[in-house]
């Protein structure tokens, strides 16, 4: 009777222990929003050196996801190329999403990777109080790096079986000028047509690429990293 007794408590030993270790390999559907926003909500609302984004196109060549749990030893990654261009227009944006499945567990910590080639961004500044229109051009290949958190702003992070996960990685193009002050636009170059611009451009236009302005170029490149967060 005894040795019976202890087989079957073997047995349910066992079997609790296959599905504990069954149980963190169960699959999460998780939804990545990829957005990207900016804070001025039209050009008649600029003050002296802010910049409204009026459109805005960032070509995303990856998204890798590096996720660590209290359940697991080895990191839970993944990678997704050629995802579809992130896009803003008359100021709003244009969410761009993918769908994966990850192992559920007590995530904590997450890294995450953000690749950018081809940028391209258009909008207004208010200069010597003038509404002037701007452009931006960055054509190289750039990687980002960011931590997600929740919305309670913790690194924990957990993913439950039938509880689908959703979790937006949004790009403020808008924190890209916050150190374009007026004292920078006294001094950068102003493209000026003298009252005389080609058919259907503006007499004076802000130029920002590696040749023209490249210090306030420089400035919002090195800013493109910090403006990405992750939200779950």
């Amino acid at each position: 009777m005894k040795t019976k007794n202890a087989i079957f408590i073997l047995s349910t030993t066992l079997f609790a222990l296959v599905s504990c270790k069954s149980k963190w390999k169960e699959p999460v559907d998780t939804t990545f929003h990829f957005e990207a926003k900016q804070s001025i909500s039209s050009q008649s609302n600029l003050q002296e050196g802010n910049f409204f984004v009026e459109s805005a196109s960032l070509e995303l060549t990856n998204f890798a996801f590096e996720g660590y749990r209290e359940q697991g030893n080895s990191p839970v990654t993944f990678s997704e190329a050629n995802i579809e261009d992130l896009t803003l227009e008359n100021g709003a944006s244009k969410r761009v999403s993918i769908k994966k499945q990850l192992v559920q567990g007590t995530y904590t910590s997450i890294n995450v990777g953000v690749g950018t080639a081809l940028i391209s961004v258009s909008g207004y500044t208010r200069f010597r109080g003038e509404i002037v229109p701007f452009s931006f051009e960055y054509s190289q290949e750039l990687s980002h790096k960011t931590k997600a958190k929740d919305a309670n702003n913790s690194a924990q992070i957990v993913f439950e079986k039938n509880h689908p996960k959703e979790a937006t990685i949004s790009i403020d193009i808008s924190s890209w000028f916050s150190e374009i002050t007026p004292q920078v636009l006294d001094v950068a170059t102003f493209k000026d047509y003298g009252g005389n611009p080609p058919q259907g451009q503006p007499n004076v236009q802000l130029i920002i690429d590696n040749a023209t302005n490249p210090n306030i170029y420089l400035n919002l490149v090195n800013k493109i990293e910090s403006s990405i967060s992750v939200t779950f």
